[in-house]
C-alpha cells in the first residue's frame, strides 16, 4: 500500500511595518501638500474689504461707465464680464427707491453648511467657522418680512435657523445701490472671505 505524504511549505513571513510606514508617510505628505497649497492660494489672493466694495458700488451708482470702476478687481475675466452685464441691467432699471439693505447671514456654530445651486440643488457641504458669511442677500422689507419665521433656509431634509445663522444688516441704500453692492459682494467672495477656493457664498444659489 502506497502512502503519500503531503508536505506543506511554510509561507515566508512578511514584515509589514515598512509598508505601513511608507503609507503613513505618503498620507502625511499629501495632507501637508494640500495645506500648503491652500495657504499659498490664500496668500496670493488680494484682500478686499467691505468698505472697498461699498465705495466701489457708490462710484458705479454715480458714474455712467462701469468697466473703468471695476477694472482693478482681480476676478476671472468671464465672471467679470458677466458681473458687468448684470450691473448694467441694474443701472438701466427705471425703478429706484430708498429704504433697502444688504445683509449677511453669519454662521453661529462651527460645522458643515450646504453649498446651494440653482433651484433647491445642494452641491455638497463646506466646513465654516463661527463668524463666516454663509449668504449675502438684499431686501427692501427688513429681516422679519424677508424671513417670516426663525428659519433662514429649509429643504426637505433639514433647515438652518437662528440657532445656526445670524442676520446682520451691513449696508443701507437705495434699491439700485443695494443690488449693485450685492453683485460686487457675491462675485468677489473669494477676495474678502477666508475661502478663496469658493466662487460664491455657499448660501447664494446663483450669481445674483
Amino acid at each position: 500500500m502506497e502512502v503519500r505524504i503531503q508536505v506543506r511549505r511554510k509561507l515566508p513571513q512578511i514584515n509589514i511595518t515598512p509598508i505601513l510606514l511608507v503609507i503613513a508617510l505618503g498620507i502625511t505628505l499629501f495632507v501637508w501638500s494640500n495645506i500648503h497649497t491652500a495657504d499659498a492660494v490664500h496668500e496670493s489672493t488680494p484682500e478686499v474689504s467691505l468698505e472697498d466694495l461699498q465705495e466701489l458700488a457708490e462710484e458705479i451708482y454715480a458714474s455712467e461707465t462701469i468697466n473703468q470702476a471695476v477694472q482693478n478687481l482681480p476676478i476671472e475675466s468671464a465672471a467679470l464680464a458677466k458681473m458687468i452685464r448684470e450691473i448694467e441691467r441694474i443701472k438701466n432699471k427705471t425703478t429706484d427707491y430708498p429704504g433697502c439693505e444688504l445683509y449677511f447671514l453669519h454662521v453661529i456654530r462651527n460645522g458643515e453648511y450646504p453649498v446651494l445651486g440653482y433651484g433647491n440643488t445642494i452641491f455638497g457641504a463646506v466646513r465654516l467657522q463661527s463668524g463666516d458669511v454663509w449668504k449675502v442677500g438684499q431686501t427692501c422689507n427688513g429681516e422679519k418680512r424677508r424671513y417670516n419665521s426663525d428659519t433662514y433656509y429649509k429643504n426637505t431634509s433639514f433647515s438652518l435657523t437662528i440657532d445656526e445663522l445670524e442676520y446682520k444688516t451691513v449696508y443701507n441704500g437705495t434699491y439700485k445701490q443695494v443690488l449693485i453692492l450685492e453683485k460686487l459682494m457675491i462675485y468677489s467672495y473669494l477676495l474678502w472671505s477666508e475661502y478663496p477656493e469658493l466662487l460664491k457664498p455657499p448660501g447664494c444659489k446663483i450669481y445674483r
